[in-house]
């Protein structure tokens, strides 16, 4: 079997909105797919996939109303499962654009420990 890469990566969010904003408007993802999840259950759940680029895609989901679901979650990976800020991560490549004073401002972040 050939490696191909992947086909996406999906993270949770408490806030669509503001998600979308920054991914498209901060890092210029475009949004390919927007759909709303109806749960059987109850509630439902917002999904957005971005283009990240050579075929690969970003999706966010955004649980609302969901038995069992918490309103609010950290939508962090480290601090839910204890870890250091930084250990559980993604990365993306983009072209050179205006320096910003903080490499952490996505709306799930937190802003890095000193030392």
């Amino acid at each position: 079997m050939t490696n191909k890469g992947w086909s996406h990566v999906s993270l949770g969010t408490l806030d669509m909105d503001a998600t979308r904003a920054f991914y498209e408007g901060v890092l210029g993802f475009k949004a390919v797919r927007c759909d709303i999840i109806t749960v059987k259950e109850g509630g439902q759940i917002r999904h957005v996939f971005f283009d990240t680029g050579q075929k690969q895609l970003l999706a966010f989901m955004e649980p609302r109303g969901i038995p069992g679901t918490p309103v609010e979650f950290d939508g962090g990976l480290n601090r839910p499962l204890g870890m250091p800020d930084g250990v559980y991560h993604f990365a993306s490549r983009s072209r050179p654009g205006p320096t910003r004073s903080s490499s952490r401002s996505g709306p799930n972040s937190s802003p890095r420990a000193s030392g």
